[in-house]
């Protein structure tokens, strides 16, 4: 099934459907306000997938909250059940990669799912941390590739 790539840098619209969208392939638990906000627009890109029944897949990056220099967040990484393996999540999160690394990011970390560590190993992440609980979404593990 034929499907497209679709980069949001600066538009608040596209950001705001990707969002809506998003809250499709989240846990049923999980409601999208629930995750942190970050003002950097500028910076900051929103990564998804469309295929023929809708969104597939999904990323955002952003420079590190903390401020940390070179370091890179990962976050919002989501693929329809149905696609996955099918490619989706590698290019959305490759995408994301390609903006840090054109931004001189040294390093992208996120908070993955213990249940999705393989896919991030296979993208180059390497856990980094014990599991560890994030409130709503379940056991997680800090996962990081530096350039």
């Amino acid at each position: 099934m034929p499907w497209t790539l679709i980069i949001a840098e600066d538009d608040e619209h596209l950001r705001s459907s990707l969002a809506s969208d998003l809250q499709e392939l989240l846990p049923g638990d999980v409601r999208i306000e629930d995750a942190p906000t970050v003002d950097d627009a500028f910076r900051r890109i929103d990564v998804a997938s469309r295929d023929a029944r809708g969104l597939a897949a999904c990323a955002t990056i952003h420079p590190d909250p903390s401020g940390a220099p070179g370091a890179w967040q990962l976050r919002a990484v989501a693929t329809r059940a149905d696609v996955r393996g099918a490619g989706h999540g590698r290019a959305v999160v490759e995408a994301c990669l390609a903006h840090a690394w054109a931004r001189e990011a040294r390093l992208v970390w996120c908070h993955g799912r213990v249940g999705a560590r393989g896919f991030y190993e296979r993208l180059g992440f390497r856990a980094v941390s014990d599991v560890y609980e994030v409130p709503v979404s379940g056991p997680h593990v800090r996962m990081e590739r530096a350039r």
